[in-house]
């Protein structure tokens, strides 16, 4: 049986920075909590039609995040459970338990979970078009869901990035998601009793982390994807001149680390037009020395001015 995603200090990291994210539009409030719902939430129905909802969050954080934003939205109160508690399994799980049957169908209905059909509540199994309809809130609804579902290999080790889902209806639903309203090379697969939606490309990953506001993991997702092609590349020409592969590597390093500096600072789309296009020809080329960078600039430059141009963005990249 294929094995699932194993846990590391990246996705704890990333799903902790997730979870202090802050939504100032009241729609995307409402995706944010319907999809950490959808993919967390499990409806107990006692005896019908009285209902409650328990919702699985990987964290305290998290967990804080929702109950906090639950109160924002509904002005609801949810109560928080370590799951652990009662389960050495489950520890590091926190439970969050709306028992009132009223008030569980009040948030399962208004996020799209629960529908009247024929005189009866009825469990909708995939995503409401209604709750995801414009694009912020499309952005929303997949940070909810990643939070409540999502894991990711290290990028150290490979790139994969995976939501799991209890049905192939919404399996396929945030399939299309993805796909039509991010144009991402996301795929399903069974594994068990479950679906798991994912996604192998570099840039699909680091694009979404960017949608959910992840800014800090992307980052770091960047840096150790430069350095792994960095010495990769190092690996490939090892029969060259060890001291000017170093060189080469080191001075592209310099260059790439000081383009991420001005990215994470907000300043990167306000470079000149050559210190942008010096930036972007050393993004799509890494491995590159200065004098083939030089050459696959369009016009082409000279060697010198490109280094001009990159010492004036390490000025920049650590400027006050």
């Amino acid at each position: 049986m294929e094995k699932a995603v194993p846990k590391t200090f990246f996705i704890n990291d990333l799903k902790q920075e997730l979870a202090h994210s802050i939504n100032d539009k009241s729609c995307c409030m409402l995706a944010e909590i319907a999809g950490f719902l959808r993919f967390s939430g499990s409806i107990i129905f006692k005896q019908r039609p009285n209902i409650s909802v328990a919702m699985r969050a990987p964290s305290f954080a998290a967990a804080r995040h929702y109950k906090m934003l639950i109160k924002a939205y509904f002005g609801i109160d949810v109560n928080m459970m370590d799951a652990g508690m009662l389960d050495v399994e489950k520890k590091g799980i926190v439970m969050l338990e709306l028992k009132d049957s009223d008030v569980s169908k009040q948030l399962l209905r208004e996020t799209g979970l629960l529908k009247v059909k024929q005189g009866r509540d009825t469990v909708v199994s995939g995503i409401d078009s209604e709750i995801v309809k414009q694009k912020c809130c499309k952005k929303a609804y997949l940070r909810g869901a990643f939070l409540a579902a999502g894991s990711m290999v290290d990028p150290g080790k490979s790139y994969l990035l995976e939501f799991k889902t209890n049905g192939l209806a919404l399996a396929e639903d945030l399939l299309k998601l993805l796909k039509s309203a991010f144009k991402f090379s996301a795929r399903v697969r069974k594994r068990g009793e479950h679906y798991i939606v994912y996604m192998k490309r570099f840039l699909d990953i680091r694009d979404l982390l960017a949608i959910m506001g992840a800014t800090e993991s992307l980052i770091k997702m960047e840096d150790v994807s430069m350095k792994k092609d960095l010495m990769n590349n190092a690996n490939r020409l090892k029969n060259c001149d060890s001291v000017n592969i170093d060189k080469t590597i080191a001075a592209a390093y310099n260059e790439l680390t000081a383009i991420n500096a001005l990215k994470a600072r907000g300043l990167y789309d306000g470079l000149s037009v050559p210190l942008k296009s010096a930036a972007d020809a050393r993004l799509s080329h890494p491995e590159a020395s200065l004098s083939e960078l030089a050459g696959v600039m369009d016009p082409p430059t000279k060697k010198q001015t490109l280094a001009s141009r990159f010492r004036k963005i390490k000025q920049l990249s650590v400027s006050e």
